[in-house]
C-alpha cells in the first residue's frame, strides 16, 4: 500500500475515535412551535446540562425542560420562547455540542 493513502487511513479513523465520546444531539421539529424534543445519545445523562442562548449570547432563562426517561429523551417548551434562531447547547463533561433551532409560533 502507497505511503500516501496509509496516511490517509490513519488521519480519517484517528479523527473518528477523537470524537467517539462527544455527545450526538437531534432536536425536532426544526422549526418548533409549541415544543422541541430533543434526544442526546453518547454521554453520561447525570452530568447533562441543556441551555438555549440567543444568537447575541444571552442564555434564554426558565426554560420548562423535562426528562421523558433515563434513555436521553428531553422536551422542551418553547410557547414563552419568542420567534427567531436560537442556540442549543448540551454540554457533558468537558464535550458540548450546539445546534441551530428555530422557534416560529
Amino acid at each position: 500500500m502507497p505511503k500516501f493513502i496509509t496516511y490517509i487511513a490513519l488521519l480519517f479513523f484517528g479523527i473518528n475515535s477523537a470524537f467517539a465520546d462527544v455527545p450526538k444531539v437531534s432536536a425536532q421539529p426544526n422549526p418548533a412551535s409549541n415544543t422541541l424534543n430533543i434526544q442526546v445519545a453518547n454521554c453520561d445523562l447525570n452530568t447533562i446540562k441543556i441551555r438555549v442562548f440567543t444568537v447575541l449570547g444571552s442564555e434564554v432563562n426558565a426554560l420548562d425542560l423535562r426528562q421523558l426517561d433515563n434513555k436521553g429523551n428531553f422536551v422542551l417548551n418553547v410557547n414563552q420562547i419568542p420567534d427567531g434562531i436560537y442556540l442549543l447547547t448540551i454540554q457533558s463533561g468537558k464535550d458540548q455540542v450546539t445546534k441551530r433551532i428555530k422557534i416560529q409560533h
